[in-house]
């Protein structure tokens, strides 16, 4: 790297008349690419006919719209690029939740420092992945308390305090039982939020009431719990992986829109 950037590029740079390129990338959780750009296909149209080039960019539950352009002129370059950035994120604002290399738990944590919040979690089907998230950038102790692994629904009833008699009527991949997995680890911690998970990640497992997929995520703080259903299809990683952004991004959409 530092002989491409200090000798060879400078070096080149002499020789050769490069043209200025200029990258943004918008980022949007919880839509295909297929339904993205249906919804923008005007947008795409325009940008095309100014030469900005548009790159779907997806991943576990998440697509990055790139917006890419080149040119003599930088100033130009750029305000065409932003132009059109602007507007595909108003059109999609329902979905975005960050541009450039934003994570979503870093999007989050954003929203809990600006209202000095702090958050705990709850977790089952995604086994600490929402902890490791929210611990994993610096200046994360400010908002983020602690979590609980509840795998064993005998840790759900001894440590989170959800009652046998939840379990034994509704089981574990419930409404009932996540709503109480949150209210459990925000009496545990104290924290103003929280989310919480339980789901039938497989391969086994499954019925036909709660498929392979099925997922319930709890968020709120203790004056108000909202729950979600969501049905993630059969492989493992990416159940795991999706219900864990889900669980953040919805507490995140609920804390910017006053629900909690």
């Amino acid at each position: 790297k530092g002989l491409m950037s200090n000798e060879v590029l400078p070096r080149a740079s002499k020789h050769f008349k490069t043209p200025f390129i200029y990258h943004r990338t918008l980022l949007t959780f919880g839509r295909g690419v297929s339904c993205i750009a249906e919804q923008i296909a005007d947008l795409e149209d325009e940008m095309a006919v100014q030469g900005i080039k548009l790159a779907y960019l997806p991943a576990a539950g998440r697509v990055k719209l790139r917006l890419s352009a080149s040119g003599t002129d930088k100033i130009d370059v750029m305000a065409n690029v932003d132009a059109f950035f602007d507007r595909v994120a108003e059109r999609l604002s329902d979905i975005v939740f960050g541009e450039g290399k934003t994570e979503m738990e870093e999007a989050l944590n954003v929203v809990l420092q600006a209202n000095s919040k702090t958050i705990a979690c709850a977790e089952s089907c995604t086994g600490g992945t929402i902890a490791a998230l929210l611990a994993k950038h610096p200046g994360s102790s400010t908002s983020f308390l602690g979590g609980v692994v509840a795998y064993a629904n005998e840790v759900k009833t001894a440590v989170l305090g959800v009652k046998e008699s939840t379990l034994a009527a509704h089981g574990a991949v419930s409404e009932q039982t996540v709503k109480e997995m949150v209210m459990g680890v925000i009496r545990l911690t104290g924290a103003d939020y929280a989310v919480s998970t339980s789901g039938v990640a497989g391969p086994d497992g499954g019925s036909e009431e709660k498929p392979l997929g099925t997922v319930w995520i709890a968020y709120g703080s203790a004056e108000k719990v909202f729950t979600k259903q969501l049905n993630l299809g059969t492989n493992r990683q990416r159940i795991i992986a999706v219900a864990g952004l889900s669980a953040l991004n919805m507490l995140r959409r609920a804390i910017l829109e006053g629900k909690v």
